[in-house]
C-alpha cells in the first residue's frame, strides 16, 4: 500500500480484492475465475473497472457488464460530491482519524483472508511457491511492478 496525498492508503488491487471476492462466496464466480478477472484487470488500465465489468459480464452478459461498470463509479461520485466541501474539517477530526485506523485494520484482515484463498488456488507446488516468493522479494525491494509481472510470465513459460 502506498501513501496518498491525504494520508490514506492508496491500495489499487488491494482495495478491490476483499469486496470483489464476495462474488465467489455468493456463487457468481469460482475462485479461479475471480483470480483470472483480477489478472485481466492488472494488465489493463483501470483494473477495478475491468474487474467489475468482467464480473458483471459473467453474471449478466452485456447488461451486467454495463451495470457493473456504472456501479464502480456511482457510489464514489455521490460520496465525493457530498464530502468534498467538508474535506479539510473531516480530515482533522480525531474521531474520523480513529475510525480510519480501525477501518484500515479491518481491511488488512480481509486482505489476509483473500490472500489465503488465492494461495490455496494458486500455490500448489515448489515452483509456484518459488515464483511467489521471488515476486514478493522483488516488490519488497521496490522493483518495478511491470518488470516483476514480465519476469513472472517468462518464468512461468520456462517452469510450467
Amino acid at each position: 500500500m502506498g501513501a496518498s496525498h491525504d494520508g490514506l492508503p492508496s491500495t489499487g488491487v488491494c482495495r478491490q480484492a476483499p469486496v470483489a471476492h464476495r462474488a465467489g462466496v455468493l456463487g457468481w464466480l469460482t475462485t479461479r475465475e475471480f483470480i483470472d478477472g483480477i489478472a485481466l484487470g492488472q494488465v489493463t488500465p483501470g483494473p477495478i473497472v475491468i474487474t467489475a465489468t468482467f464480473v458483471g459480464y459473467k453474471v449478466g452478459g452485456l447488461l451486467g457488464a454495463l451495470l457493473g461498470t456504472i456501479a464502480v463509479f456511482f457510489p464514489s461520485f455521490v460520496v465525493l460530491t457530498a464530502l468534498v466541501p467538508h474535506h479539510d474539517r473531516i480530515k482533522r477530526s480525531l474521531p474520523i482519524q480513529v475510525m480510519v485506523r480501525g477501518i484500515l485494520a479491518a481491511v488488512l484482515g480481509m486482505l489476509l483472508l483473500v490472500a489465503y484463498h488465492f494461495a490455496r488456488e494458486a500455490l500448489f507446488d515448489w515452483r509456484t511457491w518459488g515464483v511467489m516468493a521471488a515476486a514478493w522479494l522483488a516488490l519488497w525491494q521496490k522493483v518495478d511492478l511491470l518488470l516483476v509481472v514480465g519476469v513472472g510470465a517468462a518464468l512461468s513459460v520456462v517452469l510450467f
